[in-house]
C-alpha cells in the first residue's frame, strides 16, 4: 500500500511537469505533421512544422532521383578515395570480395602500424589506409553482403540510396544551418 502512495505521487508529479512541458513556446506541442517523403519513418526523428517546412523545400529543390543523387555524391561530395596501404598482403581485394569471407577474414595490422600511419590527433586524410574490411556496392553486392552478415563478420556497404539522399541534403548550402537552427545541443 505505501509503493502505491510512492508511486502515485511520483505520476502526479511526471504528469504535471508534462503538462507544463506542452505549454512552453519552444515546441513542447504533441501535435505532429506527416512525414516530409517517403524516407521518413514512423515514431523515429523531428516531427515538427518547422522540420517538415524544411524537407518540403529541400524536396522541391533536390527531387528525388536516385541517379542524379549518386552522380552528385560520388562525383561532388566524396572526395576522399582511400586506397589499401598494402594491397599486396591482402588475400583479396577489398572492392571486389569473394562471396564468402575467406580464412582469416578481415585481415587485420598492428595497431601501432595503423597509428604510425595515421595518428589519431592528426584529422587529415591520407591517400592509404590500413583497409582489410570489404566495401560492397549497394546496387550489385547486396548477396555478398548478406552472406557476411550471416558469417557475423564487419564490412562496409556502399552507396545505398536513402545513405546518398542525405549526404546530398547536409551537404546543400545552408541546410545544416536550417537544421540546426540556434538549438546548441544538436
Amino acid at each position: 500500500n505505501q509503493n502505491k502512495k510512492k508511486r502515485g505521487g511520483l505520476m502526479n508529479r511526471v504528469n504535471s511537469a508534462a503538462s507544463w512541458l506542452s505549454d512552453l513556446p519552444f515546441g513542447g506541442s504533441r501535435k505532429t505533421y506527416p512525414p516530409p517523403s517517403t524516407d521518413s519513418m514512423k515514431g523515429v526523428g523531428d516531427k515538427t512544422k518547422r522540420y517538415y517546412d524544411l524537407r518540403q523545400k529541400i524536396d522541391e529543390l533536390l527531387p528525388l532521383d536516385s541517379q542524379r543523387t549518386k552522380q552528385r555524391v560520388q562525383g561532388e561530395l566524396r572526395v576522399n578515395q582511400y586506397e589499401p596501404i598494402k594491397p599486396d598482403e591482402l588475400p583479396y581485394t577489398v572492392t571486389n570480395c569473394p562471396l564468402y569471407p575467406p580464412d582469416g577474414y578481415p585481415y587485420a595490422w598492428p595497431v601501432t602500424d595503423i597509428v604510425q600511419n595515421w595518428p589519431p590527433d592528426d584529422t587529415a586524410p591520407r591517400p592509404k589506409i590500413h583497409q582489410g574490411i570489404c566495401v560492397f556496392d549497394y546496387e550489385t553486392e547486396m548477396e555478398k553482403a548478406k552472406i557476411y552478415r550471416e558469417a557475423e563478420v564487419p564490412f562496409v556497404v556502399r552507396d545505398d540510396p536513402q545513405v546518398l539522399r542525405t549526404a546530398e541534403r547536409w551537404n546543400h548550402p545552408g541546410y545544416m544551418m536550417d537544421l540546426m537552427s540556434d538549438t546548441p545541443h544538436r
